[in-house]
């Protein structure tokens, strides 16, 4: 349920294409086996330098499996980046390293404008979230891409 749902009455979700086409999209999906949503994953960091950006994660695998406590087992944990250029809008309405419940990744359309208040333009990447204690976020780029950092478990 990414931020967009608070803003506007249709709900959404990503773009699965056009995340896929991302630069870094092929080392996620080789690592995690999947094009992860990034739910439970937390955010570690969040900065905006000029019209550039990241946005860093420290996501994981949730398995099948259930360990001796009745806890799903957890892994492929990774420090997860997007890498924003050109951006040109952020909204938070959040507490900015918390744990999100979905990231959503698509191209903001004319019909989105009216209702977002920042300077994106039709075309731009929108990449929101909700978070685990009801607040919510989005940042708005020219171009976005990621990069998987495997961490020790």
């Amino acid at each position: 349920m990414p931020y967009s749902l608070t803003k506007q009455a249709d709900y959404w979700t990503s773009d699965e294409a056009l995340y896929a086409q991302l630069d870094g999209a092929n080392d996620l999906t080789s690592w995690f086996g999947f094009l992860h949503d990034f739910h439970d994953a937390t955010i570690q960091s969040m900065s905006f330098e000029a019209s550039s950006g990241t946005l860093v994660l420290s996501a994981f695998r949730m398995t099948s499996e259930v360990d001796d406590r009745g806890f799903f087992v957890l892994d492929r944990h990774a420090r997860v980046t997007f890498h924003f250029d050109g951006v040109s809008g952020v909204a938070l309405d959040c507490n900015p390293l918390t744990t999100v419940l979905e990231i959503g990744l698509r191209r903001v359309t004319p019909e989105h404008l009216p209702v977002l208040n920042t300077s994106a333009s039709a075309g731009d990447y929108e990449v929101g979230f909700d978070d685990v204690c009801g607040g919510s976020g989005a940042i708005y780029a020219k171009a976005v891409r990621l990069s998987v950092q495997p961490e020790a478990e």
